[in-house]
């Protein structure tokens, strides 16, 4: 970037120009602070066996300091606060309160994380701007409030099988709806605006994934748990470099977002978004997003998860739909100078779509053991156990299906359960521990089973039908907000935003079909996402009426 290798005054300089560039410097700050120096003075610390305490938390705590201390220089602590929640959104860094807590699947249980520190000061400045007024409610705030008091409903009125991780539930699902209320009320009150969740979102996944990269190279995690690395060191994947040789890919691949899983999600969100930026901007920064692109393509095919590949295709996909559609009459005469943005983007396009379809290889395609096969039962279930016959995957060219069989036995189970209690549900969360019950496949040395790896069956299942009524509502309506964007812009260079947004959202339900949803490094960047479009639509009303 420009302000590379230039002093704090100038950095301070340039912070204090417009709204983006301030985003962008703090934005990189953060990630460079986090990704890059915190580990290495962690490493450092280890190697030259320096009396230290916790090096991690200390290079934290001195980052943040630093940060604290650009924003205040450059008078804009209330951007800062923004940008560091967005940031800090993607990275899996929690502090277990109460002892251990690993025994909670995904991100539930008793915890502190990086986030909440952002979240609770834009809150208090938010009211104390009389942000939280009832004037200001939306529509998306009041379907997800009732989603998460039904939940509550269903834990305390319901009979989950684990009533205390049905109540964390709630308290994970109701920092959904704080996202998403802090994001619109930061885009309406003018403490952010859509680019700067943009740009920071951006650079905070390509920093996950110079990451991955890095991951990918030394073949191993780095031991960086504390801030979100994966610990997990198992591999059935594997990827062929030609004369280089051999390499494991799938798990270790996580940046600090908790694992490969949310890394792919992240990036399958970032993408389209990435593109549309690229268009915006000029010269070197549009090199270096392109770049980027092409990167976070290379990275999530690395983690080995074919789902994640799938949605990044549909949501590329509709990013070129929905724009050549809504630019038709124009691109037939369009100027010259224009063409030349474009044709990087669509050579970045295809470069992106060949390394998402790059070949790898498994060293076993057997289906995970899913329990003990019971001979009779409605719908696969008898005697507490799910049938659990050999599954052989359908082929589907460049996609490994060899998980299929116990993703179908998971829905099996799932269709089950909620037509058992299809009002309250199972409680949420509780899946993992009926799951074990009824024989579905468990991670190794684990005793809970894996959560539903689908959104909308865990919805069902597990809140009832009204919880999943709640929630898709409010994504609904959050999702007519991006519609309503899209169609309302004119200009090219608008229309190339609204359609990545609009391609991330889509990506994001794409790949929920496929993966669980409980992890906080995607939950809250996808409503802060929508909590900023629903904000820019309301500014969008505001000057229609004083119009």
């Amino acid at each position: 970037m420009k302000f590379a290798g230039k002093s704090l005054r100038q950095l301070e300089d340039y912070a204090m120009g417009n709204s983006r560039k301030a985003s962008t410097v703090f934005s990189l700050f953060l990630v460079t602070g986090l990704i890059l120096l915190t580990p290495v003075f962690a490493k450092t610390v280890h190697t030259l066996q320096l009396p230290i305490p916790i090096p991690l938390l200390v290079g934290v705590a001195v980052t943040g300091f630093a940060y604290l201390l650009l924003s205040v220089i450059t008078g804009r602590v209330r951007l800062s606060m923004g940008v560091l929640l967005v940031v800090t959104s993607t990275f899996a860094a929690d502090v277990p309160l109460f002892g251990y807590s690993g025994s909670f699947p995904g991100s539930l249980g008793p915890k502190i994380w990086l986030l909440h520190l952002p979240l609770v000061v834009l809150i208090g400045i938010l009211i104390y701007d009389g942000e939280f007024s009832l004037g200001t409610i939306t529509v998306p705030e009041v379907l997800l409030s009732l989603f998460v008091l039904w939940s509550i409903a269903s834990a305390l009125i319901g009979n989950p099988e684990q009533r205390s991780v049905a109540l964390y539930y709630s308290i994970y699902m109701s920092f959904g709806l704080l996202a998403l209320s802090v994001g619109y009320r930061c885009v309406r009150s003018g403490i952010l605006d859509l680019y700067d969740v943009m740009i920071s979102f951006v650079i905070a996944v390509a920093g996950h994934t110079v990451f991955g990269i890095a991951q990918f190279i030394n073949q191993k995690p780095f031991g960086f748990s504390f801030l979100g690395e994966t610990g997990r060191m198992s591999w059935t994947n594997f990827v062929s470099l030609g004369l280089l040789g051999e390499y494991k890919i799938g798990v270790i691949i996580s940046g600090f977002s908790g694992g490969s899983g949310p890394l792919s999600v992240l990036v399958v969100m970032a993408l389209p978004i990435t593109l549309a930026l690229a268009y915006e901007y000029q010269s070197v920064v549009r090199i270096c997003l392109l770049s980027v692109t092409a990167i976070m393509s290379i990275v999530l095919r690395l983690t080995a998860k074919d789902a994640a590949r799938a949605a990044a295709l549909i949501s590329i996909l509709m990013f070129v739909t929905l724009l050549v559609w809504k630019n038709r009459a124009y691109i037939r005469t369009v100027q010259r100078k224009v063409m030349w943005r474009l044709v990087p983007l669509a050579f970045t396009l295809l470069v992106s779509v060949g390394s998402l379809l790059y070949p790898t290889y498994t060293t076993d395609a057997t289906p995970p053991n899913t329990g003990e096969t019971a001979s009779t039962g409605d719908a696969g279930i008898s005697d507490g156990v799910i049938n659990s016959t050999d599954v052989t995957p359908p082929s589907i060219p460049f996609f490994n299906l060899d998980t299929l069989g116990v993703r179908l036995q998971q829905y099996v189970l799932a269709a089950y359960l909620f037509f058992r209690d299809p009002i309250f549900g199972i409680g949420g969360g509780n899946f993992p521990y009926l799951g074990a019950k009824y024989g579905i496949a468990k991670p190794a040395g684990q005793v809970l089973a894996y959560p539903i790896h689908n959104l909308y069956l865990a919805l069902l299942t597990e809140t009832g039908l009204p919880g999943f009524i709640f929630y898709m509502s409010a994504i609904t309506v959050g999702l007519w907000n991006a519609w309503g964007l899209y169609r309302s812009t004119e200009q090219l260079s608008e229309t190339v935003v609204t359609v990545g947004l609009l391609a991330s959202l889509v990506g994001y339900l794409a790949v929920l079909f496929w993966v669980i949803n409980i992890r906080f490094t995607y939950l809250v960047p996808f409503w802060l996402l929508v909590g900023s479009i629903v904000g820019v639509q309301a500014n969008n009303e505001k000057r229609k009426t004083v119009g």
